[in-house]
Parts: structure tokens; C-alpha cells; sequence
């Protein structure tokens, strides 16, 4: 919802419009200016009102009774006991005076009538306001909560001011309430406007990240429930080397990380090892006619065939190594591996 600001009447804005007359042009410019300082000034006393003929006393130099009679807007009948009006001109500053406080006793009714529409409606949708937030709590961040809050207080202080006894204030004092309360409430709206905006933003965004959470929750879903994905990362751990693989677990075992997949990496190792050493020994296994032509040729003695049965299971790393004297055939004993190595915390 749109909120409209309010606009205030042109004359309610501009006093010179507001302290004008309708019979402006019977009145010289001096005469005119004259006869509004006295009626700002408080200067007419005693307004009376009789059968469309409107009596006062005005205060100048003297007091002077003023009579102005107006019917269907066109004045009728004026008199002043001043000696400009019985002498020189009969439009004089205490007549126009007069006129103003006429025109005035009317206006100033349109302007309480205002007044009072103000501050009912700044007072509903001060209510309004503090609705929304009520049912929008979930939507809106604590830091606008507590802003929009600390408006409707601000509002509502407003409020007590203006309900004074505003019907007995002074015309220019009317005019500032007037105005007063009209800057008030439009800003009312524009926080309104901006509560909206913020709350469908608001809506947005939660939407929208419900949307990435969906979209997470999917793609994470599909990822778990796809073996494949950790298979390779085994797989792909076991390709390291032993002696890296164990370095690689103390080091997580000294910062007391979690090693299981290490654990399971250095048993696919070992599996893989294995695999291996039956592999080479297979191919290594000599045919039987190639024995026979080995023994015939002389190619094999008996401490080599005894050396070759020895270590026909090692890997070629290790074959070098017992070559070259620096380990027996027995540190490089074949272990038969169970599936339970996985969980066994010994491994290495």
C-alpha cells in the first residue's frame, strides 16, 4: 500500500493569501498593511455578530467602534468613528481590520476542522504502523523493529503536545499547529512507505535464500547419496606412497585431527602392495620349459634360484635393498590383510 502525503490548502501555507479580504480593491496598499498590523496585534476587541452586521471595537491611537455590514458576499454598509473614514476616506485601516477578523471567524473554523482530521489520522495509522510490525516481527530485523518502534514514541509524543486547548490559540498560532501536524503526518506516511518497502525487500531476500538453501540441500543430497564421490577420494589417497601416508597421519594425530581417512588410505595401500607382489610374482614365475632351458644353459645356480625364492615377492624396491645388504628378506614379510584393518587404531 502507497501511502499519499496530505496537502495543505494554498492559504493555509501562505498568510498573505489567508490575510486578504475580498474587498481588497477598495483599500490603498498603506491602508491595507495598516489594518493588518492591527488585527495580528490583537487590536480588535469586542467582536460581535448580529443579523449578518459585524460590530468591534478597534484600538489605535483611540478606540474606534466599527460597523461593516456584508450580504451575499458584497459589503453593504460600513462606518468607523475614526476621522479618516468621516473625512478623507471611508475605507480605513480599522474597517479592514474588521473585515479580516470576519473573514477569519470563518476560516478559523475550516482550520480546526483540519486540525482535528490531523490528529485523528495521525493517530490511526500510528496504530497501523505498530500492526504491521506486530504481525511482521518474523520478517523485519531486530534493528528495524527497534527504529520503527522509537517513531511510533516519537509520534506519539507529538500528539500529546498538539491536544492542547488548540481551539483558543491565536490565528497565527493555528496556522503553525496546522502546519505542524501536516509535516508530521506526512512523514508518518513516508515511514509507512518505507516499512513496506523494507518488509516486501525483506520478503525477498528470505525467499531468495530459501531458494540457495533448497538448491544446497539438493545438490548436497545427490552428492551424498553418490558413493562414487568418496570411492575416488580413497582411491586417490591410496595412490600415495606408504611412508607419505604415515607421515601425513602423525602429523593429523599430532593436531588431533581425524585420521579415518588416512587409516583407510593405508589400508588400500597395503591391499594395493599386495596386489602388487602377486602380480610381479606371477610374472616373475618362470614356465617349466624355461626352467629346464635355465638348467640346461647354466643360467641359474643354486644360491641365486635360492636368493630369487626368497625374494620373488618383494616389491623391486625391496628386492634392491636385501641385494645391497641393507635389510633381510625377513623385514619385508607378506602380511595377510582382513578387512577389519580398516577399523584397527594400530595400523601403522
Amino acid at each position: 500500500m502507497i501511502y499519499k502525503k496530505e496537502v495543505l490548502p494554498e492559504k493555509y501555507i501562505r498568510f498573505e493569501i489567508l490575510h486578504s479580504t475580498d474587498f481588497d480593491n477598495l483599500f490603498e496598499k498603506r491602508i491595507k498593511s495598516r489594518g493588518l498590523f492591527y488585527y495580528t496585534n490583537g487590536n480588535v476587541k469586542n467582536f460581535t455578530f448580529k443579523n449578518n452586521i459585524y460590530y468591534a471595537d478597534v484600538k489605535g491611537s483611540k478606540v474606534y467602534r466599527v460597523k461593516v455590514k456584508i450580504d451575499n458576499n458584497s459589503l453593504k454598509e460600513i462606518s468607523c468613528t475614526c476621522p479618516y473614514h468621516n473625512d478623507i476616506n471611508k475605507y480605513c485601516k480599522h474597517i479592514y481590520a474588521l473585515l479580516l477578523a470576519v473573514k477569519m471567524q470563518n476560516e478559523r473554523k475550516d482550520i480546526i476542522i483540519c486540525i482535528k482530521n490531523h490528529i485523528n489520522n495521525i493517530l490511526s495509522s500510528v496504530k497501523e504502523m505498530n500492526n504491521i510490525i506486530e504481525k511482521n516481527k518474523d520478517t523485519l530485523y531486530p534493528y528495524e523493529i527497534e527504529w520503527f518502534k522509537k517513531r511510533i514514541i516519537n509520534y506519539k509524543e507529538k500528539i500529546k503536545s498538539f491536544k492542547k486547548e488548540y481551539e483558543k490559540l491565536k490565528d497565527f498560532e493555528l496556522f503553525k499547529l496546522v502546519r505542524e501536524l501536516n509535516y508530521s503526518l506526512n512523514m508518518l506516511y513516508d515511514d509507512l512507505n518505507e516499512l513496506d518497502t523494507r518488509l516486501e525487500n525483506n520478503k525477498k531476500e528470505l525467499e531468495n535464500e530459501k531458494q540457495k538453501d533448497k538448491s544446497h540441500i539438493d545438490t548436497f543430497t545427490y552428492t551424498f547419496d553418490d558413493s562414487k564421490l568418496f570411492d575416488a577420494i580413497d582411491d586417490k589417497l591410496s595412490d600415495i606412497d606408504l611412508k607419505t601416508l604415515y607421515q601425513v597421519k602423525e602429523k593429523l594425530n599430532e593436531s588431533n585431527d581425524d585420521t579415518e581417512l588416512i587409516d583407510k588410505a593405508i589400508v588400500n595401500r597395503k591391499k594395493k602392495d599386495k596386489q602388487i607382489r602377486k602380480q610381479e610374482k606371477e610374472e616373475n614365475r618362470l614356465t617349466f620349459g624355461q626352467i629346464l632351458l635355465g638348467t640346461f644353459l647354466g643360467l641359474s645356480s643354486g644360491k641365486k634360484n635360492k636368493v630369487d625364492k626368497q625374494t620373488d615377492y618383494l616389491m623391486p624396491w625391496e628386492k634392491e635393498k636385501v641385494n645391497k645388504g641393507n635389510y633381510d628378506v625377513w623385514n619385508f614379510e607378506e602380511e595377510e590383510l582382513e578387512d577389519d584393518d580398516y577399523y584397527n587404531d594400530d595400523l601403522d
